[in-house]
C-alpha cells in the first residue's frame, strides 16, 4: 500500500486551521484572531481601539460637565431673580407710606431671599462645589460662626477655574465662581491707572490671583491658588484713600521698645506731598514714663522732633489726639488728606487707617485704599471683588431701624433719614450686583456652548471611530461565505483521493 498518511495529514491539519479561522471570523464578524495573521492591520485597530477607549473617556466626561453646566446656568438664573426680587423690595422700602414695622415686613423678606442666594450659591453635583473655582470640595459660601449676629458670608474657593479636557491635551474652562455671581467690582485699574478699594474687599488680578493687604496695610501682596504668598513677594504699593480723619497706629500695644525709623508721607487736598520721618533711639532725651523700656508711642509721638511736632508744621490745626500708641489727624472743615506709610527698619507695624464706626446719624465706614497699577503689569487688569452679602446685612440692619458696625453686629438706633440713606445706598449696589451676574451669566453661556459644541465634535468622533474599526476589523461574510463553500470542495476532493489511493494496494495491482 502507498504511504500516504504524511502528506495528507499534513494537508488535513491545514484545512482545518482555515476552517478553524473561517469558523471564528463568521462566529465573531471579526477579521482576524490573533495579530499574526496581519500584523499592519493589527496595529491599526489597536490604535483605532486606543482613541475610541479616550473619546469614550471624553464623552463620558463632557456627558458630566454638561450636567454641571446646565445645573450652573439654572442657578445663576435663580440667583438673577432673587437680586432682582431684592431691589423691588429695596424701591418698596423707600415708599414715603411705609411705616417702621412695613419695612421690618421687607427685612425678613430679604433674609428669606439671602438665603435662597446662599443655596444656590452652596449647589452640589457628585460632591462637587459648581461654584467653588479650582478646589470643588470647598463649600462655595461659608457663614460664619456667629452670622446671627454679624451676617458674615465670606468666599472659601477662590477665582480659578477648572480645566476640562474636551480633545487629547487641550482643556477648557469650566462654568464660574462665587466672584461672577454673588459679588461685583467696586472698581477696576490697568496698569497706570488707581485702583480703590475698602478693606474687606477682594483684589483679584485678570489671571485668578489675589492680591491681600500686609499687616502694615501699606502694600498689596501677590498670592498664589493655594493661598500661598508667592515668593520672591510681589508687591503694589498702597495708600489711605483721600479722608478727612486717619489714625495711625505704631501696633505696640502695651510694648514700649519700639526702636526704629517711622516714616510717613501726607498728601493735602491741593496734591502736596509732605515727607515726615522720626527716629526711635531711646537716648536719655526720652519724655517716656520711668520703668524699663527703650522707646515708647509717646516718645514717638510727643519728642521734640516727634511726628506729632512735624505734622503741625505744616497742618496746625489738624491733630486731633496722640492716645496710647495711635495718633489721630482730623482735618479741620471738609478738606482731606492722603496717607502714605514708608517700610523702615522699625520693630513694630505703622498703619494708617480711616474707618469709622457707625453713629445715630452716619453708616460706618471701612477703611479705604488706593493703589496705583505698575506699568510693570501692563496687559493685566486689577478688580476690587465686593461681597454682595455684607450689603445685604447693612440693609437688613437699617430696615429692622439699626446701623451696622464695622465687625457686621448690629450698632446704634437708626434715625429715618439714615435708614432712607443705607437702602438708597444699598439699592444702588443691588443695582451693581444684577448687572454683574448677569455679566457672569453671559460668560457662563460662552464657556457652556464651548463644551456643547466640544460634546457634538466627540460624538461624531466616536462614529467615526466606531465605523473605522467595523470596516478594517470586520470580516467579509460574502468572501468567507465563499471560502467556506471553497473550503468543502477542497474537503471532498481530498478525502476522495484518500480513498482511492487507500485502494491501491499490492494484492489489487495484482489481481
Amino acid at each position: 500500500m502507498i504511504d500516504t498518511s504524511s502528506s495528507m495529514l499534513y494537508h488535513i491539519s491545514n484545512l482545518n486551521d482555515e476552517s478553524h479561522r473561517i469558523s471564528y471570523q463568521m462566529a465573531t464578524g471579526k477579521n482576524m484572531e490573533k495579530g499574526s495573521e496581519n500584523s499592519l492591520l493589527h496595529k491599526d485597530l489597536i490604535d483605532l481601539d486606543d482613541k475610541l477607549r479616550v473619546t469614550k473617556g471624553l464623552k463620558l466626561q463632557l456627558d458630566k460637565t454638561k450636567a454641571m453646566n446646565d445645573t450652573s446656568d439654572t442657578n445663576v438664573g435663580d440667583v438673577k431673580k432673587s437680586v432682582e426680587a431684592i431691589k423691588l423690595d429695596l424701591m418698596k422700602a423707600l415708599n414715603d407710606g411705609l411705616d417702621r414695622s412695613d419695612k421690618q415686613a421687607l427685612s425678613t423678606n430679604i433674609k428669606g431671599i439671602r438665603e435662597t442666594i446662599f443655596d444656590r450659591m452652596n449647589t452640589q453635583i457628585d460632591s462637587e462645589y459648581i461654584f467653588a473655582g479650582s478646589f470643588p470640595e470647598k463649600q462655595t459660601m461659608v457663614k460664619d460662626a456667629d452670622f446671627d449676629l454679624n451676617g458674615k458670608v465670606d468666599f472659601g474657593g477662590d477665582s480659578f477655574l477648572r480645566e476640562i479636557a474636551v480633545q487629547p491635551g487641550s482643556y477648557r474652562d469650566r462654568g464660574v465662581t462665587a466672584y461672577d455671581v454673588a459679588f461685583y467690582n467696586s472698581d477696576s485699574a490697568n496698569p497706570g491707572d488707581v485702583l480703590s478699594f475698602e478693606e474687606g474687599e477682594s483684589i483679584i488680578d485678570d489671571n485668578g490671583n489675589e492680591w491681600k493687604l500686609n499687616d502694615s496695610k501699606n502694600r498689596l501682596q501677590k498670592y498664589d491658588y493655594n493661598g500661598v504668598i508667592i515668593e520672591p513677594l510681589e508687591e503694589i504699593k498702597v495708600k489711605t484713600a483721600a479722608s478727612e480723619k486717619i489714625s495711625l497706629n505704631l501696633g505696640l500695644g502695651t510694648n514700649t521698645d519700639a526702636l526704629g525709623d517711622y516714616s510717613v508721607k501726607i498728601t493735602d487736598e491741593a496734591g502736596v506731598e509732605h515727607l515726615y520721618s522720626y527716629t526711635a533711639t531711646g537716648d536719655s532725651t526720652t519724655v517716656a514714663p520711668p520703668g524699663t523700656y527703650t522707646t515708647s508711642a509717646e516718645e514717638i509721638f510727643n519728642h521734640p522732633n516727634g511726628l506729632i511736632a512735624q505734622i503741625k508744621a505744616d497742618f496746625p490745626n489738624s491733630i486731633g489726639s496722640a492716645s496710647g500708641d495711635t495718633l489721630t489727624i482730623d482735618v479741620e472743615g471738609d478738606a482731606k488728606i492722603k496717607v502714605e506709610v514708608f517700610d523702615t527698619d522699625r520693630k513694630y507695624n505703622l498703619k494708617a487707617e480711616n474707618k469709622i464706626e457707625a453713629d445715630t446719624t452716619h453708616q460706618g465706614q471701612q477703611n479705604k485704599f488706593e493703589a496705583t497699577i505698575p506699568y510693570s503689569y501692563e496687559g493685566s487688569a486689577f478688580e476690587a471683588k465686593h461681597n454682595y452679602f455684607d450689603d445685604l446685612n447693612k440693609v437688613i440692619n437699617a430696615l429692622d431701624g439699626y446701623t451696622t458696625k464695622l465687625d457686621g453686629t448690629r450698632g446704634s438706633k437708626a434715625d429715618d433719614d439714615l435708614v432712607d440713606d443705607i437702602t438708597r445706598t444699598v439699592l444702588d449696589q443691588t443695582k451693581q450686583q444684577f448687572d454683574a451676574t448677569n455679566v457672569g451669566h453671559g460668560e457662563l453661556g460662552g464657556r457652556n456652548k464651548v463644551f456643547e459644541v466640544a460634546y457634538d465634535k466627540i460624538e461624531t468622533q466616536e462614529t467615526h471611530y466606531d465605523l473605522l474599526i467595523l470596516e478594517w476589523g470586520s470580516a467579509n461574510k460574502t468572501k468567507l461565505a465563499l471560502e467556506s463553500k471553497a473550503l468543502d470542495l477542497t474537503y471532498q476532493s481530498l478525502y476522495s483521493t484518500i480513498s482511492k489511493m487507500n485502494s491501491m494496494s499490492l494484492v489489487n495491482f495484482l489481481k
